[in-house]
């Protein structure tokens, strides 16, 4: 990812903050943290962190319950968009991306993102 990792011991399943968090980004917040728990004992090497910018909604932000991980993206341009999934492994690189998608393809794309952690986590020796 060419940026320090601030969570270098875990996986990390990160959703991008957009400008406005409305109830799309609301629902696919909450798809991710539960992918996490449908994970089961590979949940433990995972943490779910939030990339913020300076255009994020700050306020959504806040009203979070902050047991998650808050990190700032570098003012450079990066291949993301806004709630967008990625997964970041210990060593600080981008694995997968998660374009957003709508309401009706969230809980389809969650599962294959389940699958594919858990398959990345089986045959990885970091985290």
């Amino acid at each position: 990812m060419g940026l320090s990792n601030p969570i270098p011991e875990s996986w990390q399943l990160v959703f991008i903050v957009p400008e406005v968090c409305d109830s799309v980004c609301e629902e696919r917040w909450y798809l991710l943290n539960q992918s996490k728990i449908a994970l089961g004992a590979y949940s433990e090497r995972v943490e779910v962190a939030l990339y913020v910018s300076t255009s994020s909604d700050a306020k959504w932000v806040e009203a979070l319950d902050i047991e998650h991980k808050v990190l700032v993206l570098p003012e450079q341009e990066l291949p993301i968009a806004d709630q967008d999934y990625l997964l970041v492994d210990p060593l600080g690189q981008w694995v997968i991306r998660y374009p957003e998608v709508d309401s009706e393809q969230a809980v389809s794309q969650s599962k294959g993102l389940i699958s594919d952690v858990r398959k990345i986590l089986k045959l990885s020796r970091v985290g």
